[in-house]
């Protein structure tokens, strides 16, 4: 009980440290630069006060993700033999809010997943596709997705030093998180990431209700990595000593989006986002992931983008990938 009214204290705290209009300006901000720059979300931007199950300690949990287009997105001369390439940067990092007597010192800031990358994207129809590759427009996809990407935590201590192993054990078994969480992990020096999207109709329960938007169809997007130069070794825990990596948990992810309505803000519709990632060991090893998206329209703070998500599983972060940890999230998501 004392825990959940320190989250609706937090959670009031955050929204008195905006200004009254913060949320409003903030969503038209990122409307803005989507209509007239080629710069625009990718992922989900957004701030989160986070519960572990059983595991850590409460964080705000702050995500940054955005991509630029070198060119117009939405017309074929901007196109590379049919492919428009555009630059992605994702990060996610955690705040530890030192005011609960719980929690623990951030540093001041946990850096959990730093993810550049450089993509190639096809719109299905294109007309600037060569002949050899013409075959992809038999594919029921409405666009594909190649990507170089680098994906790291940005931290120093090397698992692999033999010298550091007592010090990651204690840490283990003293459950001291601080600790764990600067452990380097890299998924990829380098991934080939190939992602294809499928729009899906309206639900037909939504239709009934009127809520079908045109704009906002139902999709499933699928991606499978292919993966160089991983900083993985674990050595505690349920795969102690085991061959494991980043591919027993993550070779394929599959995210659908189902949308529940639109708002006043054209980039903030109400939508369920349903994800799994998948390893090769397939449902041994897997990890779900559920975001409920409901911005609602206030009339002291205007829109206001309130968002309730949940990991289940391993994957949860990529210091001690291997553990499956259960976290609740809530909070405001800007753009996504």
């Amino acid at each position: 009980v004392m825990m959940k009214l320190k989250f609706i204290f937090l959670l009031l705290s955050l929204m008195l440290f905006l200004p009254s209009q913060a949320n409003a300006e903030m969503a038209a901000w990122m409307q803005e630069a989507s209509d007239n720059m080629h710069f625009k979300p990718y992922e989900y931007n957004g701030i989160f006060l986070k519960h572990p199950i059983g595991h850590d300690h409460a964080s705000l949990e702050i995500d940054v993700s955005g991509r630029y287009f070198f060119k117009d997105e939405n017309t074929n001369d901007s196109n590379l033999l049919g492919f428009n390439p555009f630059f992605s940067y994702t990060a996610k990092s955690d705040f530890f809010y030192t005011p609960f007597h719980d929690t623990r010192p951030s540093g001041p800031v946990i850096s959990r997943y730093q993810n550049p990358a450089l993509h190639f994207k096809y719109v299905h129809g294109n007309s600037g596709l060569p002949n050899i590759l013409k075959a992809i427009d038999t594919l029921p996809i409405e666009w594909a997705d190649i990507g170089i990407e680098h994906i790291s935590n940005g931290q120093t201590l090397d698992a692999y030093d033999d010298n550091n192993r007592a010090t990651i054990l204690a840490a283990v078994a003293e459950k001291n998180y601080t600790v764990l969480d600067s452990i380097s992990r890299t998924s990829a020096s380098i991934a080939l990431t190939l992602s294809g999207n499928y729009k899906l109709k309206p639900i037909e329960f939504i239709n009934k209700i009127g809520l079908s938007d045109d704009n906002y169809q139902n999709e499933v997007t699928g991606k499978v990595f292919f993966r160089h130069g991983q900083e993985s070794k674990v050595f505690w825990g349920r795969y102690a000593n085991n061959d494991v990596n980043y591919n027993t948990f993550q070779l394929v992810q599959l995210q659908w989006k189902i949308f529940l309505g639109a708002t006043k803000s054209k980039n903030m519709p109400k939508q369920l986002t349903i994800g799994a990632n998948f390893g090769n060991t397939w449902l041994a090893d897997k990890s779900l992931d559920l975001m409920l998206n409901l911005p609602c329209h206030t009339p002291v703070f205007g829109t206001v983008p309130f968002t309730i998500s949940s990991h289940i599983g391993p994957m949860s972060n990529l210091s001690n990938y291997s553990e499956k940890e259960n976290t609740i999230l809530f909070g405001l998501a800007f753009a996504y």
